[in-house]
């Protein structure tokens, strides 16, 4: 029986841009008839970016977010029939802050073998990009909503700052200037502050300041995909 092949598809972090996936990857990816995506509309936009000529009708899609089950059983009759599975998040790496990583742990179990391509991580980036400690660093998703227990998680992101280990952390867009004010008033102001915005865009910017020199921009992240990244200075 063929053995499956599980591919980690990357999609552009600027949307309509592919310029930053390698030609390999976008011809590797038009060809998989089968996949699981973030959102099926997107995937089906990326796929055309990718290959003008992809024939949309003929690919196989599956839904992993959160808004319905994940449909595991539809997945492994994939895998045992050993197609070449395809897995797309909404933007960048999938199953890095992304969904993916549950298929990709079945993938392993059932011994499929699991291909990750070529492709951007916002995350990567911006620690590239900041200029904070990229040997100890940690990724925490996002932080909590309520204000109590997020600035409860900011003293803990400081005091492991303080320590030398980048945190890294992201915001839904439209909550990014409530989170980057909390910050501000919470964080030890002689940390380092580094924010990456619409990553791999014409308008992209990274930038690392002190935290209390933070306090004298007028900056309007709002709606801007960002990542945040706490640290010591180098």
């Amino acid at each position: 029986m063929k053995q499956a092949k599980v591919f980690l598809v990357p999609a552009p972090l600027f949307e309509g841009e592919s310029a930053d996936i390698p030609d390999w990857v976008q011809k590797k990816a038009s060809s998989i008839s089968f996949y699981f995506a973030e959102n099926i509309r997107t995937t089906r936009r990326v796929l055309k970016l990718y290959d003008k000529a992809v024939i949309i009708d003929n690919i196989s899609f599956e839904e992993m977010n959160h808004k319905q089950a994940l449909n595991i059983n539809k997945f492994k009759e994939w895998i045992k029939a050993g197609h070449e599975i395809g897995i797309m998040s909404e933007a960048g790496m999938p199953a890095m802050a992304d969904p993916g990583a549950q298929l990709v742990a079945i993938a392993q179990e059932m011994g499929a073998t699991i291909i990750p391509m070529t492709g951007p991580s916002s995350i990567l980036l911006s620690l590239a990009g900041s200029g904070l400690n990229g040997q100890q660093f940690e990724f925490l998703g996002y932080l909590p909503i309520d204000n109590a227990a997020r600035n409860k998680q900011l003293k803990i992101i400081e005091e492991k700052a303080l320590k030398g280990i980048t945190q890294i952390f992201i915001e839904t867009p439209y909550r990014n200037s409530v989170l980057l004010q909390q910050i501000l008033k919470t964080v030890h102001p002689q940390l380092m502050l580094c924010v990456a915005a619409e990553l791999t865009a014409p308008q992209a910017f990274v930038r690392t300041l002190f935290i209390k020199d933070w306090t004298k921009l007028n900056i309007d992240l709002h709606k801007k995909p960002c990542i945040f990244l706490i640290g010591k200075r180098m």
